[in-house]
C-alpha cells in the first residue's frame, strides 16, 4: 500500500473485508456496500481514511429527479 502512496496512484478496491486503512496511506475515501435479502436496494455507508483514524462521513444530499419530464 505503500507504494500506491509513493507513486501517487489512484486505484479501486472491491473486498467484503479490505477498507484499505493502512498507516502508509495518507487518506482513502470509502463506499461499503449494503444489502438485505427482504430488500431489492442497496445502502452505501461513506467513510475516510485520514492516514489514522477511519470517519464516518455524512449523506450527501439527496437530488430528486422529475422523471415526469
Amino acid at each position: 500500500m505503500g507504494l500506491i502512496h509513493e507513486f501517487d496512484l489512484d486505484f479501486v478496491i472491491t473486498s467484503e473485508r479490505e477498507w484499505a486503512c493502512y498507516k502508509t496511506l495518507p487518506g482513502v475515501a470509502i463506499c461499503q456496500l449494503q444489502r438485505h435479502d427482504k430488500f431489492d436496494a442497496i445502502h452505501v455507508s461513506r467513510w475516510q481514511w485520514n492516514g489514522k483514524t477511519r470517519l464516518r462521513m455524512e449523506e450527501p444530499a439527496r437530488l430528486m429527479l422529475n422523471r415526469s419530464a
